[in-house]
């Protein structure tokens, strides 16, 4: 499946067409609070280091309901330098910046699955759950916005809620096709 994943060349670089809208109202500081509010979108998104994907510790083999052949596996999408990602976010409101460049470098993106084997070990076998991690360990850093502003805040948290709600969603369904492909291509025999 790794391997399967590294070859796939529409998988890595992942183009998010996703266009994520937000609107903020929000206090930023505590002495002297200045009040921000307007709208963001973020577009253009791109993910890449997806497919330095590895496999992390051995599938556990026999852990689904009968133990015929069913297994739970991790994997981990990333190196060591984790994914990157870049995309374009325009905030308009109390501040206005039309068009600034976003890159976000966030670490190892872990990746859990189970698959089930037929009862009699005769047919292919199926993904009965994937789950994506949530991004951790995320460095945000916008073109044209210096991290002490106060719009950065809000550009940061609305980046990372996008990072995990709609870019996870578009890794899975990336990914979760091609470990289908692979189930279907190999059958799984009983222990």
């Amino acid at each position: 499946m790794v391997a399967a994943l590294k070859a796939d060349k529409n998988f890595d670089p992942l183009h998010i067409n996703t266009i994520y809208k937000t609107h903020f109202s929000r206090n930023i500081g505590h002495l002297h609070p200045i009040h921000l509010e307007g709208d963001i979108k973020v577009h253009s998104t791109v993910i890449s280091g997806l497919s330095r994907v590895h496999r992390v510790g051995d599938a556990v083999v026999g852990s689904g309901a009968q133990g015929n052949g069913s297994f739970s596996a991790k994997m981990a999408l990333g190196d060591e330098e984790g994914i990157k990602a870049t995309a374009l976010v325009s905030i308009h409101g109390t501040h206005v910046h039309p068009e600034l460049q976003v890159m976000v470098t966030a670490g190892r993106v872990g990746v859990h699955f189970d698959v089930e084997a037929n009862a009699a070990g005769n047919a292919n076998a199926t993904l009965a759950t994937f789950v994506i991690d949530k991004f951790e360990q995320v460095h945000f850093h916008v073109v044209g916005l210096f991290a002490n502003e106060p719009l950065f805040e809000v550009l940061a948290d609305a980046y990372v809620f996008f990072f995990n709600e709609h870019v996870k969603k578009a890794i899975a369904d990336a990914v979760k096709p091609i470990i289908e492909a692979e189930l279907k291509s190999h059958k799984v025999g009983v222990f």
